[in-house]
C-alpha cells in the first residue's frame, strides 16, 4: 500500500514518472516558485495596515496624518504596483513568483483607500497637488 493511499481502482497511486507513463516507483514532483520576498512578509504589512488605520484614526492631526499618509499608505503600494508590472513583464513560461500575492494584497488595499483617500484629501480638490494622487491611483490600477 502507497503511503497516500489506494486509488479508487484498488491499485496502488500511479506515479508518473517524466516521459509521463505509469510506474510503480515514485518521482519527485517539484513546483518552480521564487520564495515571497521580505517586503510583502507579514511584519511589513503588520506596519501597513497600522499605518493605515493610523490615517484614518488622526485626520485631525496633520502632521500624522502627512507623514503616514506620503511615507506609508501612498509610497507602499505604489512600489507593489511597480513589481508586479516588472514581474508580469518578466514571466517565466512553467514558474510562479509568489510576489505577485503579496502585492495584490497591497494593491487591493490600496484601491479600496483610494475613493476614502480622494473623499477626505483637501490636496485633490484645492491644489495642484492632485495630480500625484491621480498618478498614484493609475500606477496602482496598472499593477492590479
Amino acid at each position: 500500500m502507497s503511503p497516500i493511499g489506494d486509488q479508487p481502482t484498488g491499485r496502488a497511486w500511479p506515479w508518473i514518472s517524466a516521459n509521463g507513463t505509469n510506474q510503480e516507483e515514485p518521482v519527485l514532483m517539484v513546483i518552480c516558485a521564487w520564495p515571497l520576498s521580505g517586503q510583502y512578509g507579514l511584519g511589513p504589512r503588520i506596519i501597513y495596515y497600522g499605518a493605515v488605520v493610523g490615517c484614518m484614526v488622526s485626520r485631525k492631526a496633520e502632521w500624522l496624518r502627512n507623514s503616514l499618509l506620503g511615507d506609508v499608505v501612498m509610497l507602499f503600494p505604489v512600489v507593489a504596483a511597480l513589481h508586479s508590472i516588472v514581474l508580469a513583464a518578466l514571466h517565466v513560461d512553467g514558474a510562479t513568483d509568489v510576489d505577485i500575492y503579496g502585492a495584490f494584497q497591497l494593491l487591493v488595499l490600496g484601491i479600496l483607500s483610494a475613493p476614502f483617500t480622494i473623499k477626505i484629501s483637501r490636496t485633490y480638490f484645492n491644489d495642484p497637488g492632485r495630480n500625484i494622487i491621480f498618478l498614484w491611483f493609475v500606477m496602482i490600477i496598472a499593477g492590479t
